[in-house]
């Protein structure tokens, strides 16, 4: 397992395009791997923005969709929740009359700020972290 992860970033760091290209891709295939947990759905988006913005490394891109796959995002989840908990607190904004619509409202609130809290940290130290390696792997 580790040797796939580690050939796999091999070959998306032998791409010939410029870091940045190669480092951004990877950082905002980060982002939608946390703004979008869902397994299918991230792909759909993936291939939305890929075809959207050309200069963008589609490897990496995809790369960073497999490394941050749910298994590592799903465990990640909880701390989502505690996230998004200390920041809206116990107290529920919306009241509905149907209690699952209060459950729903309220753990989806949670969870997705606080999957944009890990989510942003994450992809911003992936994009320094992969241009950092890339440059350097390309200067050899």
């Amino acid at each position: 397992m580790i040797r796939r992860v580690k050939r796999h970033f091999e070959e998306i760091i032998k791409i010939k395009t410029k870091p940045r290209e190669i480092a951004l891709g990877f950082a905002i295939g980060t982002l939608i791997e946390f703004f979008v947990p869902i397994p299918i759905l991230d792909i759909i988006v993936a291939l939305v923005v890929a075809s959207i913005f050309e200069r963008l490394s589609k490897i990496s891109l995809f790369g960073a969709l497999l490394f941050w796959n749910f298994l590592i995002t799903w465990p990640l989840l909880t701390l989502s929740i505690k996230i998004g908990n200390l920041i809206f607190g116990s107290e529920n904004i919306v009241r509905y009359n149907i209690e699952i619509f209060n459950y729903a409202y309220n753990f989806t609130r949670r969870l997705l700020v606080g999957n944009i809290i890990i989510g942003s940290c994450l992809a911003f130290i992936s994009y320094f972290a992969v241009w950092f390696i890339t440059k350097k792997y390309q200067e050899k």
